[in-house]
């Protein structure tokens, strides 16, 4: 609500009464709104900080005042170059290590993680979150609010919707295997196709608004394909270093050791499939099938 730079002061919002998605998800609460509002987020903020609703100008201009190295080099490093790495920075279980070691040795999951890094280099759409995953997200009374924006950069579009992705991947995991209420399962289940129809309605209601009227129909089709592959490919990095990499998440850490191995197997192969190929899941029900398809198979 304010910043005095003089003086380091931040006046925020106090979000007391809100909790955080990971854990309410992690608990089976349903916060039905949150998928939606995420998709409606991330697509604003994509067409008002882009060549899409800005003068190229100001845009450049942005660009120039929002450059993040530090922070951009953290995710660089940590969750597209190490997770697939010998590195000490990452950690997991040893009963894993053949699992690991298969996918350090597969040459498409390498080249398909260094591309995604390129990406993430040099495609800078819009202003992007940078780490949209549900531990940045809080949520209640109907509410849903996106926190600690500290890795803000201009970057992929793809890349927020693809970290909420591969925590929605997680979660169904997650409740697949404690066996969840249905309605919960189809909750997170429904995650990705929420808020990629949000995303899409968003930026089709601000398209005959835009900065440039050149940019033609075909052309937002053609961007939004892009952003869904970029959205998948990231999904499986971002999914890739929760299990393997230095920070993990609670959805599997806190699941007893037998369905934690087993989970972090099955989100693995889900990673390992996103990063290699993903030109066949063109919807989020392919999404959601592949995802079935990797629990099924550990049967």
């Amino acid at each position: 609500h304010g910043f005095d730079p003089i003086r380091y002061v931040i006046a925020m919002e106090d979000l007391a009464d809100l909790r955080v998605w990971r854990g309410a998800l992690n608990d089976g609460e349903i916060h039905a709104e949150a998928a939606e509002t995420l998709g409606t987020y991330v697509a604003r903020i994509a067409f008002h900080t882009s060549d899409l609703g800005m003068d190229p100008e100001d845009r450049k201009r942005l660009v120039a005042r929002t450059v993040n190295p530090e922070l951009c080099r953290i995710t660089e490093d940590l969750v597209l170059t190490e997770p697939i790495r010998v590195h000490e920075h990452n950690r997991y279980d040893p009963a894993l290590e053949p699992v690991v070691a298969a996918l350090r040795a597969d040459a498409a999951a390498i080249d398909g993680l260094s591309v995604l890094k390129h990406r993430f280099m040099t495609r800078g759409e819009a202003l992007i979150h940078g780490d949209l995953h549900t531990g940045s997200v809080m949520v209640g009374g109907g509410r849903t609010v996106a926190i600690d924006p500290e890795f803000a950069f201009y970057g992929p579009v793809g890349f927020d919707l693809g970290a909420i992705w591969a925590n929605a991947v997680i979660a169904t995991v997650r409740a697949v295997l404690l066996d969840r209420p249905a309605d919960f399962e189809a909750h997170v289940e429904g995650i990705v196709a929420e808020s990629w129809a949000a995303f899409q309605d968003e930026l089709r209601t601000l398209w005959p608004s835009r900065a440039d009227p050149s940019f033609t129909d075909g052309m937002r089709a053609t961007w939004e394909r892009a952003v869904w592959d970029d959205g998948l490919g990231f999904a499986g990095a971002k999914a890739m270093r929760r299990m393997v990499g230095f920070a993990h998440v609670t959805d599997i850490e806190s699941l007893e050791p037998p369905l934690r191995l087993r989970a972090s197997r099955i989100v693995l192969a889900i990673a390992r499939r996103l990063l290699v190929r993903r030109d066949d899941i063109t919807t989020p029900d392919d999404l959601a099938g592949v995802v079935r398809a990797a629990i099924d198979a550990t049967g």
